[in-house]
């Protein structure tokens, strides 16, 4: 933890990540939503991807913060559209399909869930085989 949170000084995104991580699933330390969101949203504001859909993760499930499905959705997006390498975020495609597919903080749209699950099979998201098999 201590050359993580070295690296989160000089505002090193993937360590202010990783610490938000650690506090969010309780990893090495006991867990705080509220320090895993504080961190989350540090990495966030300096470009990492990853730590936007975590936060999206974090309103979708109400953990440390109101539970907001439209803010989730939003993040996603956003998260989506930070990210420099589009085709290896499985996982940020994997929750756009699912708020598309359920209707959850966007309007239901079963052919935007097909694309978006769609995407995230073809980078890898097993996950989103099954999703994707009960709109066909």
């Amino acid at each position: 933890m201590l050359y993580f949170r070295i690296s989160a000084k000089y505002n090193y995104h993937k360590a202010q990540f990783y610490i938000g991580y650690m506090y969010d699933e309780g990893e090495g330390i006991p867990c705080s939503y509220k320090s895993a969101i504080y961190w989350y949203k540090l990495a966030a504001s300096n470009g990492n991807s990853t730590a936007i859909n975590n936060l999206g993760v974090m309103y979708a499930k109400g953990n440390g913060v109101s539970r907001d499905r439209t803010k989730a959705f939003e993040l996603y997006r956003e998260a989506y559209d930070a990210s420099d390498n589009k085709s290896s975020e499985g996982c940020i495609m994997y929750n756009l399909g699912l708020c598309y597919k359920y209707g959850r903080g966007t309007k239901k749209n079963l052919e935007e869930a097909k694309y978006w699950l769609s995407k995230s099979v073809k980078a890898g998201y097993k996950d989103a085989e099954l999703s994707l098999k009960d709109i066909d």
